[in-house]
This record gives C-alpha cells, sequence and structure tokens, in this order.
C-alpha cells in the first residue's frame, strides 16, 4: 500500500497513534518499574526491617533476663528473688509473642532452619532458669551461682549467637533488596530515556514526512499555476497521489489543460 494514496488526516492519525503508542508504552513502562520498586521498599520495610527488629527486641529481652537471673543469685531474701523472677516471667512472655509473629513471617528456608535452632536454644535457656530458680527457693545459692556461671551462661552465649546470625541473614536480605531496588530505579531510568528519545525521533519523522507528503504536491501546484499565468500553457505536473492534494492538483491541471486549448482554438479562429 502506497502511504502517499492515504488521505491527510489518516496520515496525520497514524502518525500521531505512534507518537500516543509510545507515550502510552513509556507510561506503562514507568507504572511496571514502580510497581517493582514499591514491592523492593515493602520487602525492606515490611519484612526485612521487621525482623531485624523482631529479632533485636528478643536478644535485647534475653540479656535482660539474664540479668534478672544474676539480680535473684545475689539478692538477700526470698522477696528480692521472687521480684526477680516476677520480671523474669513478663520478659519470657513477651519474647514468647515476639517470637510466634516472627514464626508467621518467615519466608525463607534458611530463617526457617535458624528460627528452629532459635527455639530449641530457648527451650534449653528456659530449662536452665527453671533449674536456677528451683536451687534459690531450696536455698541453695551456692548451686545457683555455679549453675549461672556454667551451663547457664553457655546456653544465653548460644541463644544470642543464633539470634544475632538472625539479625545479620536479614540484613544480608536486605542489601539484596536494597540493590535490587537501586536496579529497578536505574534500568527504569535508562529505559524511559530510550522511549523518550524513540518517541522524539519518531516525533520529528512524523511530523517531517506528513508537512513534506502535504507541502511538496502544494508548492509544485503553486509553481504550475504561475506558469500558466505567465503564458506556459506546456505545463504537466505527475500526479503520484490519489490523497486530497492529488485530486486537486489533477483538478487544477486539467482546468489548465482545458483552459489551454481554448486559448489555441481562440487563436485558430482569427
Amino acid at each position: 500500500m502506497n502511504v502517499s494514496n492515504l488521505k491527510i488526516g489518516v496520515r496525520l492519525w497514524v502518525a500521531f497513534g505512534l507518537l500516543i503508542l509510545l507515550l502510552t508504552g513509556i507510561v506503562t513502562a514507568s507504572l511496571i518499574r514502580m510497581s517493582s520498586a514499591e514491592q523492593h521498599v515493602d520487602n525492606i520495610l515490611n519484612d526485612r526491617y521487621r525482623k531485624i527488629a523482631l529479632a533485636t527486641e528478643i536478644k535485647y529481652n534475653v540479656a535482660r533476663i539474664h540479668q534478672h537471673m544474676r539480680g535473684a543469685v545475689i539478692a538477700d531474701d526470698a522477696d528480692g528473688a521472687r521480684r526477680q523472677a516476677d520480671l523474669m516471667n513478663a520478659l519470657r512472655v513477651t519474647n514468647k509473642g515476639l517470637l510466634e509473629t516472627f514464626d508467621k513471617i518467615i519466608n525463607v528456608p534458611r530463617a526457617r532452619e535458624l528460627f528452629t535452632q532459635i527455639t530449641a536454644a530457648r527451650a534449653r535457656d528456659l530449662e536452665g532458669q527453671k533449674e536456677l530458680l528451683a536451687l534459690l527457693a531450696a536455698g541453695n545459692p551456692t548451686g545457683a551461682k555455679h549453675l549461672l556461671a556454667g551451663r547457664i551462661a553457655d546456653n544465653e552465649r548460644a541463644y544470642v549467637n543464633l539470634l544475632s546470625d538472625m539479625v545479620e541473614l536479614q540484613a544480608g536480605k536486605m542489601d539484596e533488596e536494597s540493590k535490587a531496588l537501586m536496579f529497578e530505579f536505574s534500568s527504569g531510568r535508562e529505559l524511559m530515556l530510550v522511549l523518550a528519545l524513540g518517541a522524539a525521533l519518531l516525533g520529528v519523522f512524523a511530523a517531517s514526512y506528513a508537512t513534506r507528503s502535504i507541502t511538496r504536491p502544494l508548492t509544485e501546484a503553486v509553481r504550475m499555476a504561475r506558469r500558466v499565468a505567465g503564458g506556459d500553457l506546456s505545463v504537466q505536473i505527475e500526479v503520484k497521489s490519489s490523497d486530497e492534494t492529488g485530486q486537486l492538483i489533477g483538478s487544477t491541471q486539467g482546468h489548465e489543460q482545458r483552459a489551454g486549448e481554448d486559448r489555441r482554438g481562440g487563436a485558430h479562429g482569427h
């Protein structure tokens, strides 16, 4: 199909349609990139950072529980030991809730593996706490001190180290999300620049082509009309299109030919 045979309005609509299509592509690509970036931001704030905050709070509470255990050992009376035990129980309840929350949002196999180890370490730590309180209740502070300095200290270290490993794991995942987010922004910016450049080039080409396809035949028609007006009746213009300008030139040329024949006929009559 010869494009020059299309009506001028159709050609203009095609040119503008291509521009609109490219602009739509830019908007669509932008929305897709924004959606992907939003997902990365959500993962960083509502998943990775949240898990880091949970593990850190649990670790802090573990340190406070062991601080209260030491307070119970050095307390001079049973009431002081009970107060420390009550504080320990409150923190244990808090940690239990935090761990239950953590359990529901685990979505990585390595995190699940670590969490299983953390719950096992917590169980061992709780067992040591109960033994220590039982020794204190039985009036055996010396045994409680040995237990605190030995197995309970080892249990605390193992528990805290596992929680630290969980924090490091989530921090690494957060770093991966941050890099992916930066890649989305960078690649999205490059894609939009390429599409924008393509739209600009296409716009220049479409405007240039549409203008030339309309003005060039009209310029030829004006030139023909001037030559005829100057007395040159032999003007011939090849009509290369069947659009509005081609029809106009053909009609003008036919009119000028008839005018020329009339003039020649009049000349012969004289």
